[in-house]
């Protein structure tokens, strides 16, 4: 596959979506698994992981493996899912930087189960996590755990090796600026605004509304070997907004 033959079957996958976005479930799930495939092809890998952190009802989680049977064949990539949630609603609530006056200890509880599924207060889960990762590539990760505390744990994810993350990760950051008293000084704003700061080579940078994906974040992997020149993708990783 030619690097027009892959821009067309992206082009067309996504077409897919977005001609019944009413119908799907997450869609803004859909659209940026299809571009975490576009760019592994494009750099040569033959497997990615795929992360929601927060499962709350599943429909989120189910819905990611739907998109991961419909379209890893097309790239003849392996697509490894998983999802973090505690099992027991929404931890405590420590401070201000929490949004208290929107969530509320417990919220979100649920029952749902399925084998991808790692349940525990992620602080205490990831670290296992990342201490048995393989040759595989994070592509995409759904950072929807509601508060700031509980985010800034999970961005542990992102202090692995350079080689364990596609170039730039897609990443869903679901709950910035979407009610009137979210901003930059707490929740998931916070988390990765701080982040920003303490971390000179990764860096989150919020894609701009011409992707048409809402939350839609990239996590710049810049001490990665493609990002710095040392090793040389298939083809050259020219994604861009369709």
């Amino acid at each position: 596959m030619n690097s027009t033959d892959l821009e067309n079957l992206v082009r067309r996958l996504s077409g897919q979506i977005k001609s019944r976005v009413r119908e799907d479930t997450h869609p803004k799930y859909g659209l940026q698994l299809i571009y975490a495939l576009w760019q592994a092809k494009l750099c040569g890998y033959k497997k990615i992981t795929a992360l929601e952190f927060g499962v709350a009802s599943g429909r989120g989680l189910t819905a990611l493996k739907n998109y991961v049977s419909q379209f890893a064949h097309h790239f003849g990539i392996e697509i490894i899912i998983k999802g973090f949630d505690t099992g027991r609603g929404l931890p405590t609530l420590k401070d201000y930087r929490d949004h208290p006056e929107i969530w509320v200890q417990g919220d979100y509880a649920s029952r749902f189960q399925d084998n991808v599924l790692i349940l525990g207060d992620v602080k205490d889960t990831l670290p296992e996590f990342i201490s048995n990762w393989d040759d595989s590539k994070l592509g995409f990760v759904s950072l929807d755990l509601d508060l700031y505390h509980s985010i800034k744990d999970a961005l542990q994810i992102f202090k692995m090796r350079p080689d364990n993350y596609l170039p730039a990760v897609m990443v869903h950051l679901d709950d910035a600026n979407t009610q009137l008293t979210m901003n930059p000084w707490c929740g998931a704003e916070l988390a990765v605004n701080e982040f920003n700061q303490e971390n000179t080579l990764r860096k989150f940078e919020q894609k701009h509304r011409c992707w048409g994906i809402d939350n839609f974040y990239a996590l710049h992997v810049l001490d990665h070997g493609i990002r710095n020149g040392t090793i040389i993708p298939e083809m050259p990783i020219n994604c861009f907004p369709l």
